[in-house]
């Protein structure tokens, strides 16, 4: 049963990180009707893209800048997971996870002039600088990125984080009406911020984290010694809401590939040997 769990979750991580180079190619695109040198750049950061420059290298600075990230995540997603295997499922699904990221960049900073108005957005380098170093070091959770929309279960959930220096990174409908309550939903002392009204703004949460290694020394398209930064200094997790999303699924393996202990429904121990904790 479980071997079914771990290639099910696998599966539906290339299934997420194909709908979302799929999105990436058509906005670039569309975008490209204006100029393949439209300018491309996020607010108020010195870091590019801060996923594609952390991992890659690659500064994008125009709209034909893209195509290199853009065909790198096509190469790391693989064939669908078969029933008898010759390498474990495990690589297969954070390839994926790294190719999600990559697209859901692009895609978020191509859409990010129409994001609605009471979401964050990208966080500025200052933003990450003031909140970010709470990630850092401690041995304590400092951070939860939430994928999927608990709904009804939000007021609990934001209760089960009422922790000190705990950060929310979320996107969706639900937790930007939580955080424009007074003192945050259940008056939860923790920071909560809503990023997108879609699940790929957490592409901007991965930012954040790789403008952290970024500043405190990795090289930019050393992603050896970024991810490896992300595991050994930062404390966070991943509360995976909608695991049956494709794309939920394709972020939750991109959280693996950084590090990140993953909150998940089932105990899948061998796709996630040390990061699994069946919370929810």
């Amino acid at each position: 049963m479980v071997a079914k769990e771990v290639k099910l979750f696998a599966q539906l991580a290339c299934d997420g990180a194909e709908s979302l180079l799929g999105r990436a190619r058509v906005a670039i695109y569309q975008a490209g009707g204006f100029s393949r040198d439209m300018p491309v750049s996020l607010p108020d950061t010195r870091y590019r893209l801060p996923v594609i420059y952390g991992l890659t290298g690659i500064k994008v600075e125009r709209l034909a800048d893209l195509q290199a990230p853009l065909d790198l995540a096509a190469s790391l997603i693989g064939p669908s997971p078969t029933e008898n295997p010759w390498l474990p499922y495990l690589g297969t699904a954070l390839d994926a996870g790294v190719s999600a990221l990559i697209s859901a960049e692009i895609l978020s900073a191509l859409l990010l002039p129409n994001l609605p108005p009471g979401y964050l957005g990208f966080p500025s380098d200052g933003w990450v600088e003031s909140y970010g170093s709470g990630f850092i070091g401690g041995g304590e959770v400092g951070f939860v990125l939430a994928l999927g929309d608990p709904g009804e279960r939000l007021k609990m959930v934001l209760d089960e984080f009422k922790t000190e220096n705990v950060t929310i990174l979320a996107t969706g409908g639900s937790y930007r009406l939580a955080s424009e309550q007074p003192g945050g939903a259940g008056g939860a002392p923790q920071p909560l911020f809503t990023l997108s009204d879609d699940l790929s703004g957490h592409a901007f949460s991965f930012g954040v984290l790789s403008r952290l290694a970024m500043m405190n020394g990795v090289e930019p398209g050393d992603h050896r010694a970024l991810l490896d930064f992300c595991r050994r200094r930062l404390f966070g997790f991943v509360a995976l809401f909608e695991d049956a999303d494709p794309v939920a699924r394709a972020f939750a393996a991109g959280g693996i590939s950084f590090g990140l202990a993953t909150i998940v429904g089932e105990y899948t121990p061998q796709l996630l040997p040390i990061y699994s904790v069946p919370r929810f």
